[in-house]
């Protein structure tokens, strides 16, 4: 079967911290009288910085052969799962609350960057579950029920 891939930009994870590097960055160049710690702090802040944008920039969700993935940015936080261990799928609504990033909800896990809508996938022998946060929901729950049924 053909691969389905769907990509979710993170605006509000990228804005915060682009807005938090503006604010550091300005106090940075302004302020005229910096010792080693507060500059090596910088350094850090930067860095650090640059690795969470690599790690959480978007959200990807791949449905290829037998398997469901889930990731972060390039990859390094991500998720298989295979369709042999789908019970079913279905389009939820995601309180406020449960936020974004990589979750521990009730009964599972998640995996969101933006929005409250989301999938959740039900395993089968299992009371887990796992949320993947999605603009289009229905479009990912026809797409793997499709390939559940054949």
């Amino acid at each position: 079967m053909n691969k389905h891939k769907e990509f979710t930009v993170a605006w509000v994870i990228l804005g915060a911290i682009v807005l938090a590097g503006v604010v550091v960055g300005y106090v940075y160049f302004v302020k005229n009288d910096f010792d080693q710690t507060e500059k090596t702090g910088f350094i850090i802040y930067a860095v650090l910085s640059v690795l969470v944008v690599l790690n959480f920039y978007g959200l990807t969700v791949e449905i290829s052969g037998d398997t469901i993935k889930a990731y972060f940015g390039f990859g390094l936080i991500s998720k298989k799962i295979k369709f042999e261990k789908v019970e079913s799928v279905t389009a939820v609504t995601n309180p406020w609350y449960y936020g974004w990033g990589v979750r521990i909800i009730p009964n599972g896990m998640m995996f969101n960057v933006t929005g409250t809508k989301a999938i959740e996938i039900s395993y089968k022998n299992s009371s887990r579950v796992f949320r993947i946060g999605t603009k289009n929901p229905q479009l990912l729950v026809e797409e793997i029920r499709n390939r559940l049924n054949n």
